[in-house]
């Protein structure tokens, strides 16, 4: 579900504070409401955009054979380190929900 950016940039005081970030945020960024269980990066995918958490947590993993291996978590304010890395370098990344 896709959300009004500024109301939350807003809503994020102490986080982003600079104001030409927020607004290069608000301008060139997609906000979405992600529910509990709901994929966001499916593992092996190309992205073409760089997640960062504004509020709660996302799991970060790999599937090998039949078990889920937990990386980390991110959470408020940080980004996933291994899609920056799938980004910038045009690889693939692993999954996260």
């Amino acid at each position: 579900m896709f959300m009004d950016k500024n109301e939350i940039l807003a809503k994020l005081p102490g986080m982003f504070v600079e104001p030409g970030l927020r607004q290069e945020m608000a301008h060139n960024s997609k906000f979405l409401r992600i529910g509990k269980g709901d994929m966001i990066v499916r593992e092996g995918q190309y992205l073409d955009f760089l997640p960062i958490v504004l509020t709660g947590e996302i799991r970060v993993f790999q599937q090998k054979e039949d078990r889920e291996i937990l990386l980390y978590y991110v959470r408020a304010g940080q980004t996933c380190m291994m899609s920056l890395s799938a980004a910038y370098f045009n690889n693939t990344s692993v999954r996260m929900e």
